[in-house]
């Protein structure tokens, strides 16, 4: 469609018209007769259009519409001409200009090697981008070569279509009458135009072209100039000599010259100017790096794509096509080359200091941590290292380099990216080049760009242009008249917003960049003020008539600090403390800024409110950052306001802050500060901390006290400081130094004493002589190594701002005070101890005080979450053992059936118990047995008589698993005491439980000698009345008794509970009955570790298995501890005992199954038996049974029984569960059931009695193949993890999907492991990760509660961007196919968890990963955390730390960085070593850490916890097993 004309031409009419894909030019040619062939043009159309494909430059027709009308010739249309560019601000550069008129050369050398000739080039064909890229368009071989020059019309019919009568065409295409070529015209026909195009005359044309760029826009020839150079009589070298550049001004006048035969080609033009008029990076390296991101538009007509296509074809730019084409991968594809761009075309940039700043490119993630916003700011990209390069790079004056050509290339991609990485990657960048620019160009062309990013939707990318901005501005060092006013009129009303902006890191940031805001504002104003002052500018300068000239600069700055002032003021009283830590990081710029009064006024007087939050890391930043401004706001402010407060904090209940406030004290007073009578009264504060616990403290007040003795007369520092900290000296001492004290200082009061004694401050009554004030004459000291007179005890008085207590005075203790320190001594405190407590006692007691005034915070954890604690009730909860109703069951059907197989169910019982915390106060035995009698009366009780009384003699049997029980509420055990299960019932019953009729109570606990009241009360409870009913399923003996006892629903409610917890076994399935009795006897003596809660790996390697030959892809244990299996890509599965793992370790397997063929992905136990399913890749699915038989005194292993098989088409498993189902809650309703995920996204749950297809979940397939999964211990629920790091739960019950959502991470789900404490209802699930990281998610809300990830680096450094943990929408099956989800794998594949084992209900976690290193990580105590296995051999052990953001744990792991690390990982893993001494010992170090470490990621973990002390299993993809301690 039409939408208007562009120009005046008349031979073809030029318009412009509206497609789908954006604007076109259309040229319309006029047949002047209907039905006019021009056939012989069009396929010269087509000839050009094809050899012009492949030319970078070159932008021909793309589309050629043929009617009996008219021709119409078709492109894309672009904004600007050169014509235009010319004379649009920002003006080209001279080193701009240089690169238009050297792809203009090379546009034409390209188009003339493929024999195609322009003749018509002109300033307004020649087409330049946003980004000075140049096109050549609108080849003209169809307008006549030759022209009459006695009828100009011709020239402004075909050529002058500007009508500015300026000419560009050769001279010798213009022809007299009566010449040959006059002649020729002539006979040629009307319609019969030949081309007779020569590349000397396109040369003319270029040299016209790029004469008019070098001259600013002033044309060269006129058609008239044109004829009288021809013929001698004008000359363009006035014109010419306004050309600055020589080198460009000698390559027009040999473009331009008359003979054709003198001009050279475009390509000799190129190669004669080489180093001349064009940089020598222009041939090496720009033109080909740049070509390969431009994209030029195919003009091949081609059929549309169908959606898929086109979405692959963005996603994917490799699919169809060889170049970028993407802005966001055009961005990246720069920033990762950067280093090496600036090396090729720029000159070595000075500010850089490549030894200090270089980083190794791994290192670059495409995520920006909060931490590199909050601290000053520095760019990612770093100069270009020369030592790879086989020459030196050439050095080219600032005006050549090439910076400002990358510039514009990159300000034009930013506006059209998408995602925020990109743009973050983009202001690096930019930051980069900025180093590289003038001033005039950093404000004129870079500035626009970042101020626009200001109000990107990403918060991320807010911040870290704020940090951009400031960085820019900092570096600009003079400004031109035009940019006077930039940050009054165009910076300032641009930021001002963000102090109010609703991200927490956009507001930080802000605060931590507007101090240097603020003095490059003030910069720029003194800069103003001195152009002005030296008429650098005068008014009628058309530049600089807009600037307001008669705003003085005392009322500008004011008017500047008003701003300022508004905005630190928000920011200083911000709800956020991050905020207001980030502005104290450079508040002495401020102070400055402001000057001492508004210093005092404004910043101090909100500064000094800080101290009384509950932020203790904002208390601590105050103090330091007032070091800088208690040197800016005088001696006088610092003496009445700021240093009592600093007195104050030194009682801080927060040591950290304790340590900052000495730490300013002591710069303070090296600064002289300080008056002397402050520092006799400082000493005599600190002075006492010399024994302080805190090793910083410690520190912090022996470098205070060496600084006073610094500042002292001699006569002070021995007559008032000596006698003071003499107490805490082991020695006299010479002098008082920092050396001096720290090798003299007595050991330090130990903290659990010093903990306590605070305790013993905040309970004490007005009967303590201890902490109460005396005003009697103290009594003589009893101190044995510095005795003091009444003087030195009345110096302290005078010297110490605590005049609560006097050191040196000693009291008879009263009862309560001897009562406290027994307490302490048994903590561990010594005579000398109680010395040097006395002289603390006065600190110590501010400290409590302190403490106590601080808000205390209350554990509401049960009654946020609604739950209501039953003790709170009075309520009196007891410990039921259920009954395994379907064991009696089978040992009855065996009776009749003696070949069916029993089974017992121990484990069962174990995660089944209802467990309840009780604390049975102590009281007399008789009391108890009347309270247990009246327990058995309660109704719990009474629901679960059996009719089995009298049947068989009560005997015992020691259990192989222990039941859990929690006692006092939280803590956990395990209890060897029997289940009820283990008992047959009898008629021994003690005579004070006995109960008339129906009710009978047998009490173990009671019964044995060993007994402790306290403990869980086993309860059988037996039944003499008969009940009838028609529900045959069960024998007669075993149904309950619900009549007699009237509690029918709770008879139900727990029949269905312990049919659930005790679910029916395939026989084949289960062992034969003696063996299992056999293992049971075996199991008995092993001690089994009952505190696993406090068990920290020691890391001794027990076993090392190298059986496998390849990849092990899955460890799995059996029920009862007893085997262990391991799967392998060598088609194998092998079996191992666990208990040889502690009494003769073998390196061999028990035994080995590898009938299933193809390469073994997954395995797992079935539910109480020792048999396996396995899955193979060739779709095959195996369960078989490890067959165990008594020989003689151990258990011999035989070869495995295949029970079932299952065959998949088209497809495999990759994930195996096995459960047992409880839906119908009923014997006929409990299916034993295979759950296995597949390669296509299917979900299968199998019954293995039916061998039949129960249902089938369907994931989808655009989510990526499934790579974990896991379930609630109900099976109620499934949640599934993908490749491409989406999630998704179904809700098992009814077989549907209930949500799916992305993980932030959008990389691969490692593993799933649910949450096994109690408190989290099951609702919390572990999954790994990313980059070296677990999370822990409620699956309920989708928040992340808790994260482990190993950093690397230190913790000062590092931050957290807590939208990194946050769940993402589920991607749409377009977005995920137009976008790569795993991109990000790449990243993650050398430094990701891929296993980790979690007991039930112990609060430690085993990991272990492709960085081949095995994790313990306490989560109640992450200090305690440590790496098991994997350090290398120099390697230093991690630090661990906890920090709470937004109700978010997180745990991490600081590495050591080693500058030797690549050199010792090569040497360790090799066994060869650089060096030659030490030699023997450095190979046997680097055998003992080959054999001891993984050689390769760790692919799954196991825990043994039923031995005499918890093994870790682990395995690896060497195919090697190793077994830890």
């Amino acid at each position: 469609m039409q939408n208007f004309s562009i120009g005046a031409a008349r031979f073809m009419k030029t318009l412009r018209g509206r497609h789908k894909d954006g604007y076109v030019v259309i040229k319309l040619f006029v047949k002047p007769e209907s039905g006019m062939s021009v056939l012989k043009q069009i396929k010269k159309f087509n000839e050009e259009q094809e050899a012009l494909q492949q030319v970078p430059n070159a932008f021909y027709f793309q589309r050629i519409l043929n009617t009996k009308q008219a021709t119409l010739l078709v492109r894309q249309y672009l904004y600007s001409s050169l014509y235009d560019r010319i004379s649009t601000r920002p003006f080209l550069t001279i080193i701009e200009k240089k690169w238009i008129a050297y792809q203009l050369l090379k546009g034409v050398a390209d188009s003339h090697a493929k024999n195609v000739y322009h003749g018509d080039i002109k300033t307004e064909n020649v087409l330049v981008t946003s980004w000075n890229w140049v096109f050549l368009v609108d080849y003209a071989f169809y307008k006549p070569t030759y022209l009459p020059e006695d009828n100009p019309a011709d020239f402004s019919f075909f050529f002058d279509t500007s009508h500015r009568r300026t000419c560009y065409i050769a001279p010798e295409r213009f022809y007299k009458s009566g010449t040959e070529i006059d002649h020729r015209m002539k006979e040629l026909a009307a319609n019969n135009y030949k081309s007779e195009l020569t590349p000397a005359m396109d040369i003319f044309s270029v040299g016209c072209v790029i004469a008019e760029l070098f001259l600013e826009g002033t044309p060269l020839f006129t058609l008239s100039q044109l004829f009288k150079y021809r013929s001698g009589d004008y000359s363009p070298n006035a014109s010419l000599e306004k050309i600055e550049d020589k080198n460009i001004r000698d390559m027009v006048k040999q473009m331009i010259q008359i003979d054709p035969t003198s001009r050279l080609t475009a390509e000799e033009y190129l190669s004669e100017w080489h180093g001349k008029a064009f940089p020598h990076y222009f041939y090496s390296f720009l033109y080909q790096y740049m070509s390969s991101l431009v994209d030029k538009v195919d003009n091949q007509q081609q059929q549309p794509d169908s959606t898929i296509m086109s979405a692959v074809s963005s996603a994917y730019p490799s699919v169809n096509r060889k170049k970028i084409t993407d802005a966001d991968e055009k961005i990246e594809s720069i920033f990762y080359d950067f280093e090496k761009i600036m090396y090729f075309i720029s000159f070595p940039c000075d500010d850089t200091n490549e030894g200090e700043k270089r980083r190794a490119r791994t290192e670059l993630s495409n995520t920006t941590t909060a931490s590199s916003i909050l601290f000053p700011p520095s760019s990612n990209i770093l100069s270009y290292s020369s030592n790879d390069a086989e020459s030196p790079p050439v050095s080219y004056n600032p005006g050549e380099e090439g910076s400002l050509i990358l510039l514009s290339f990159v300000c034009s991609l930013i506006r059209n990216t998408l995602y925020p990485g990109s743009k973050l990657k983009a202001l690096d960048i930019l930051l980069g080049l900025a180093e590289r620019l003038p001033d005039d160009v950093k404000l004129d062309r870079l500035l626009p760009y970042i101020i626009v990013l200001l109000t990107d939707e990403s918060s991320l990318v807010r911040a870290n242009t704020i940090k951009t901005l400031t960085q820019v501005l900092c570096m600009v060092e003079s400004i031109s008249p035009i940019n006077a006013r930039i940050f009054p009129e165009y910076i300032i009303p641009s930021i001002r917003s963000f102090s109010t902006d609703p991200d927490v890191l956009v507001r930080s940031t802000y605060a931590s960049c507007i101090a240097l805001l603020a003095e490059t504002a003030l910069r720029f104003l003194e800069m103003t003020q001195l152009l002005k002052a030296d008429n650098v500018y005068p008014i009628n300068d058309m530049d600089s008539e807009d600037l307001n000239f008669e705003s003085a600069y005392d009322s500008s700055l004011q008017d500047l600090h008003a701003v300022i002032q508004e905005q630190a003021t928000i920011l200083l009283i911000d709800s956020e403390s991050s905020v207001k830590r980030a502005l104290l990081t450079n508040i002495t710029g401020l102070c400055i800024f402001f000057g001492r009064q508004k210093a005092n006024d404004v910043l101090l007087s909100h500064m000094i409110t800080y101290l009384n939050d509950k932020d203790w890391m904002l208390r601590s930043a105050f103090f330091e950052s007032i070091k800088g401004v208690g040197t800016f706001v005088g001696a006088r402010s610092l003496e009445e306001y700021i240093l009592p407060l600093m007195i104050q904090a030194l009682t801080d209940a927060e040591e950290f802050v304790v340590e900052k406030v000495l730490n300013s004290l002591t710069s303070l007073a090296d600064l002289g500060l300080f008056q002397k009578m402050k520092l006799w009264e400082l000493v005599g504060v600190i002075w006492p901390l010399l024994c302080h616990p805190n090793a910083w403290i410690r520190n912090g007040a022996v470098g205070f006290i060496a600084s006073t003795a610094k500042h002292l007369p001699k006569t002070d520092i021995w007559c008032i400081v000596y006698p003071m900290i003499r107490p805490f000296l082991r020695s006299d001492i010479a002098e008082i130094n920092e050396e001096t004290l720290l090798e003299n200082i007595e050991t330090p009061v130990p903290r659990q004493v010093y903990e306590q004694a605070i305790v013993w401050a905040t309970k004490a009554t007005a009967k303590s002589n201890f902490w109460k004030l005396q005003n009697t004459k103290p009594p003589k000291s009893t101190s044995k190594r510095s005795p003091r007179s009444a003087s030195s005890s009345s110096t302290h008085r005078q010297t110490s701002l605590f005049n609560s207590f006097m050191v040196e005075e000693h009291h008879d203790n009263s009862q309560e005070d001897e009562m406290y320190l027994e307490r302490l001594r048994t903590f561990g405190m010594s005579t000398d101890d109680e010395e040097k407590l006395r002289f603390m006692r006065e600190y110590v007691f501010k400290v409590s005080k302190t403490k106590m005034s601080r808000p205390k915070t209350t554990d509401d954890f049960g009654m946020e979450r609604g739950e209501v604690l039953l003790k709170n009730l009075n309520v009196t909860p007891m410990t039921v053992f259920l009954q395994d109703l379907l064991r009696q069951l089978r040992a009855t059907k065996s009776k009749t059936t003696p070949t069916l197989p029993i089974k017992a169910s121990a484990h069962s019982q174990k995660a089944s118990t209802s467990v309840i915390p009780r604390s049975i106060t102590e009281s007399r035995p008789r009391e108890d047995v009347c309270k247990l009698s009246r327990v058995a009366n309660q109704p719990h009780i009474q629901a679960l008589s059996p009719n089995t009384a009298g049947r068989e003699s009560h005997y015992h049997h020691e259990r192989s698993s222990s039941i859990p029980i929690i006692k006092s509420g939280s803590r956990t055990f395990n209890s060897p005491i029997p289940s009820p299960s283990d008992y047959a019932y009898g008629s021994s019953i003690p005579k004070s439980l006995e109960r008339p009729k129906s009710i009978i109570l047998t009490m173990d606990a009671i019964k044995g000698k060993n007994a402790r009241i306290g403990d869980p009360v086993e309860l059988s409870l037996l039944s003499q009345d008969k009940q009838s009913s028609n529900d045959e399923t069960y024998p007669k003996e075993y149904l309950e008794d619900i009549s007699s006892v009237g509690y029918a629903h709770l008879q139900k409610l727990l029949r269905k509970t312990a049919m659930e917890a005790f679910p029916p076994h395939i026989p084949e399935f289960s062992v034969d009955p003696a063996v299992m009795e056999r293992i049971r006897r075996l199991t008995q003596g092993i001690a089994v570790s009952k505190n696993i809660n406090n068990w920290k790996p020691e890391g001794t390697l027990v076993a090392h298995f190298t059986e496998h030959t390849a990849t092990i892809n899955q460890l799995a244990i059996s029920w009862d501890n007893l085997l262990f299996a391991s799967c392998s890509d060598d088609g194998s599965v092998r079996i191992w005992d666990c208990s040889r793992l502690e009494r003769n370790v073998t390196n061999r397997s028990r035994a080995t199954y590898n009938q299933q063929g193809g390469r073994i992905k997954c395995l797992t136990f079935i539910e109480q038996t020792y048999s396996i399913a396995a899955a193979s890749d060739n779709g095959s699915i195996h369960v078989f049974r490890v067959d165990i038989r008594n020989s003689g005194p151990a258990l011999k292993f035989s070869k495995c029984v295949t029970v079932r098989e299952y065959q998949l088409a088209d497809e495999h498993a990759i994930i195996l569960k096995h459960f047992t189902s409880n839906a119908s809650n009923t014997m006929a309703g409990s299916k034993s059931i295979l759950m296995f995920a597949t390669t296509k996204g299917n979900i299968y749950a199998l019954d293995l009695l039916k061998m039949e297809i129960i249902w089938k979940l369907q994931n989808a397939k655009s989510h990526g193949i499934i790579t974990a999964m896991t379930m609630d211990r109900l099976h109620t629920w499934l949640l599934v993890g993908t490749m491409r790091g989406i999630l998704t739960m179904y809700d098992l019950r009814f077989q549907i999907p209930l949500r799916s959502w992305l993980h932030p991470s959008k990389s691969r789900i490692s593993a799933l492991v649910l949450n096994h404490d109690p408190r989290t209802e099951s609702k919390h699930v572990m999954i790994a990760a990313g980059r070296n990281e677990i999370s822990v998610w409620d699956i309920v809300t989708l928040q992340c509660v808790e994260v482990f990830a190993v950093k690397a680096g230190d913790e000062k450094t590092t931050g957290v961007m807590l939208e990194a943990y946050k769940a993402l929408e589920a991607p749409s099956d377009t977005d995920i196919l137009v976008n790569s989800f795993t991109n990000n794998e790449s990243n993650f594949t050398e430094n990701s968890v891929r296993a980790i084992a979690s007991p039930f209900d112990c609060k430690f976690m085993i990991t272990g990963g492709s960085d081949r290193k095995i994790r313990f990580w306490d989560t109640s105590r992450v200090e305690n955390s440590g790496v098991v296995l994997g350090l290398d051999i120099d390697e230093a052990k991690p630090r661990y730390s906890t920090n709470t953001f937004e109700n978010m744990k997180f745990h991490f792991e600081f590495t050591h960085s080693n500058r030797n690390q690549n050199t010792t990982n090569v040497g360790s893993r090799t066994g060869f070593n650089a060096s030659n001494q030490a030699g023997n010992n450095n190979a046997i170090a680097q055998q003992q850490y080959l054999l001891r470490n993984h050689t390769d990621a760790i692919t799954d973990i196991i825990l043994v916890t039923e031995t005499t002390y918890p093994l870790i299993i682990s395995a690896d993809r060497d195919g090697v097993i190793k077994v830890v301690s």
